[in-house]
């Protein structure tokens, strides 16, 4: 028996060899594949679903041309795109208009919705790879380059994580980027309690979140002022194309 043993370890190496060989294809595809943006989508829809008003107090760091600024300011927010600001702080500077269009990724409660947003953000839903964002395994939805819109989801729990896109001011050609940070749970969702939203044109804004509200009532006065996170009303055609969309993916998906 001594004498085989040398033989009988020297065939179980090259059996393993031979499986190893085998099956090593098998794993490498396993780990490449890629969920379509579809999927990506759906999951992480189903985190802000139960979504239908948010009210949220945060501190402010604002930086620009003017220097820094630190206050606090409420947001009032109704899915599916209706947003309300507040600062009771005097110094701050109203005039100055900031894109807040990110802020709708947590009220589009369905997989269509957010197809809809990233359209209309003008990112390239039919490209889906891996990335990482500050070390964390994520899903990029959109064309890699670095001025090309974008949508990083987190591999793990379906969070967004980076979010590029042209500005949605009237007139603006500014590239705006956001990060966000520190997620936990609220409710029968989730939140970033820290943001960091920047752009192309030198200001930035960081945000930590001092206390938030999941569906509590809301005054509809609120919105009833002009918004000026978003684009002059849209033409009836374009709002017409619009909803042609909504339900082109409706019948696609069954969402």
């Amino acid at each position: 028996m001594m004498n085989k043993s040398p033989k009988v370890y020297w065939l179980l190496s090259f059996l393993m060899v031979v499986v190893g060989a085998a099956l090593g294809p098998a794993v490498k595809n396993s780990h490449a594949y890629v969920l379509p943006s579809e999927q990506v989508l759906q999951f992480m829809a189903a985190h802000f679903s139960k979504f239908e008003t948010l009210v949220i107090t945060h501190s402010v760091e604002r930086e620009s041309q003017e220097g820094v600024k630190n206050f606090e300011e409420i947001l009032t927010m109704k899915s599916p795109d209706l947003l309300h600001t507040e600062t009771k702080d005097p110094s701050v500077n109203q005039s100055r208009v900031v894109d807040r269009f990110y802020r709708r990724l947590f009220l589009a409660s369905t997989q269509t919705r957010l197809s809809v947003l990233l359209s209309e953000a003008g990112v390239n839903t039919e490209k889906v790879s891996f990335t990482r964002e500050d070390g964390t395994i994520a899903y990029l939805i959109g064309d890699e380059g670095p001025d090309s819109p974008k949508l990083a989801v987190e591999k793990a729990r379906f969070l967004p994580l980076l979010f590029v896109y042209p500005s949605r001011l009237a007139g603006s050609t500014d590239l705006v980027k956001v990060t966000f940070r520190d997620y936990r749970q609220v409710e029968q969702g989730w939140y970033p309690f820290e943001i960091l939203c920047s752009s192309t044109r030198g200001w930035s804004e960081r945000y930590w979140i001092v206390s938030i509200k999941v569906n509590v009532p809301v005054q509809p006065s609120l919105f009833l002022q002009v918004q000026e996170e978003v684009h002059p009303a849209e033409s009836p055609a374009k709002e017409e194309k619009i909803n042609e969309i909504i339900k082109t993916f409706e019948e696609k998906y069954g969402h």
